[in-house]
């Protein structure tokens, strides 16, 4: 509908995804945009709905570009975006940001301005290169 593409003009937006079992959120792994997407969905028997949030990428020149990240995997309370063409992984500590984690001492926890980061690839990773990864697995055994 045109209400639609006037909230998110552009292309390339997001490119996959990830489910959390936890709430049911699906995130949307960022592309060409400058966020995480967040669709929480609802389980009313009224045919439910959803709510759409953003959460924001750290301002840096990596998080400008195109084809960043492809893919999505969460794990033990972490989203993570898997580099297509940027330097980095993107990794969303999902159960601080919305305050899942029991233990306020928890080193994990991070602070309000903190969920998001850019974790750098191992040393002796060329940087600048395209289509790197095209997706990621959990190791059963972990």
């Amino acid at each position: 509908s045109t209400k639609n593409n006037l909230l998110l003009p552009g292309r390339h937006k997001y490119l996959g995804g990830a489910v959390d079992e936890t709430d049911g959120c699906i995130y949307g792994i960022p592309s060409h945009a400058r966020s995480v997407i967040c669709l929480k969905t609802s389980s009313s028997s009224d045919g439910g709905g959803c709510e759409v949030q953003t959460i924001p990428l750290p301002e840096t020149s990596e998080t400008e570009g195109k084809y960043k990240w492809l893919r999505g995997i969460l794990a033990h309370g972490y989203l993570y975006g898997i580099p297509a063409w940027a330097n980095s992984v993107l990794q969303v500590d999902v159960d601080s940001l919305w305050d899942r984690r029991s233990n306020a001492n928890d080193t994990n926890k991070n602070s309000d301005d903190d969920h998001v980061k850019l974790l750098p690839l191992p040393d002796g990773h060329q940087p600048g290169q395209t289509w790197q990864w095209h997706g990621a697995a959990l190791n059963a055994n972990q």
